[in-house]
């Protein structure tokens, strides 16, 4: 397909809400990139902060700048979706505001593999970054780099970290899939559903040896660090299987990668759950698991893969609780472990 010379060959869409303190760093990025051909969609989601003075300020200097103030918070989803709507591009990609690209190439890297592939999406790597340091995340390891792949022939996909940031999407791609986020105000794990749809859909996936985004880590009210939303991962797995309801060849496909991605999904939730609500919380996560179980859903293949983790989650919950906490005290100091020698 012919592009129109004076189409934007990428859409950049940021979604912003109360980013004062990294926002600069975060355009100054996108527009230092080597690729011109881009339209930076900032949807302001309500912020009361300097947020949208900033951009403004931006604006003024660079006409690719486009700013969509909205007076009232609605979300993540909505507002993600609002600049996908938007976007006259291509592709279109992602920015978290508190984030930042690694170098000036990265986009025209992406967009050079995307267009030489004929890719749905092409997808790079990402840094964990602190103001005081980085450390590559490697979160593609598990599957083939560089050449054209989909999650018919690489189910790893799915278990990819789910970095929506780090990755550019065909526009008409998402639109014929009807891909677009979950628009749960005040929600959170809203790229869980998004990542699953994506991947489901890609005929075509190109992941490249390279970082593209600096993951910002040491941002005190990044929506990760948040607690107080611990059930909303059950709006996105629920919203998984709405979307495959929808899609019986996909979903006859990857009934599998869906109940891998959902035990995956929550028991990582488990592990961020304040104690006070991992009782309600586990309580639901095997609730649903032996309803599956009673319906005849669980594929044969589930059981291998989790061996005897999913019939303790089902049968011996003391036991996997367990297991559950061992776990995450062995991924608590993994992690810390990681960060001292990223300090040092």
């Amino acid at each position: 397909m012919e592009i129109p010379a004076n189409q934007p060959a990428v859409s950049v869409i940021i979604p912003v809400y109360n980013a004062e303190s990294f926002l600069p760093a975060c355009l100054d990025s996108v527009l230092a990139q080597s690729l011109n051909a881009i339209e930076v969609i900032c949807v302001d989601d309500g912020s009361t902060d300097r947020s949208l003075e900033i951009l403004q300020e931006y604006a003024r200097k660079d006409a690719r700048i486009v700013i969509v103030p909205k007076s009232q918070n609605t979300g993540y989803g909505a507002t993600v979706n609002q600049g996908i709507n938007l976007a006259s591009s291509e592709y279109v990609t992602i920015l978290e505001p508190d984030d930042k690209l690694c170098t000036s190439g990265v986009y025209a890297h992406l967009l050079e593999s995307a267009r030489k592939h004929n890719a749905d999406v092409a997808k790079g790597d990402y840094n964990f970054y602190w103001s005081k340091g980085s450390r590559r995340a490697n979160a593609l390891r598990s599957c083939p780099l560089e050449r054209p792949v989909n999650a018919r022939t690489c189910g790893n996909l799915f278990a990819l970290p789910l970095s929506v940031w780090s990755a550019l999407y065909r526009k008409s791609f998402l639109t014929k899939n009807n891909i677009r986020f979950l628009e749960s105000p005040g929600a959170s794990y809203q790229d869980n559903a998004f990542s699953f749809k994506v991947f489901a859909s890609a005929d075509n996936v190109i992941l490249l040896n390279e970082a593209i985004v600096d993951y910002r880590q040491d941002n005190p009210n990044a929506s990760m660090k948040s607690k107080t939303k611990v059930f909303c991962i059950t709006d996105e797995i629920h919203e998984i299987e709405r979307w495959l309801e929808k899609k019986p060849e996909l979903q006859k496909s990857f009934a599998y990668d869906k109940w891998l991605f959902h035990y995956k999904a929550y028991f990582a939730n488990l592990q961020r759950t304040p104690r006070k609500q991992q009782k309600d919380f586990f309580e639901l996560f095997r609730r649903e698991f032996l309803e599956a179980q009673i319906r005849g859903e669980l594929p044969k293949e589930l059981f291998q893969r989790l061996g005897r983790r999913l019939p303790l989650l089902l049968n011996s919950p003391k036991i996997f609780l367990f297991y559950f906490r061992l776990r995450a005290l062995l991924d608590a100091l993994r992690q810390k472990k990681k960060y001292l020698l990223t300090k040092h």
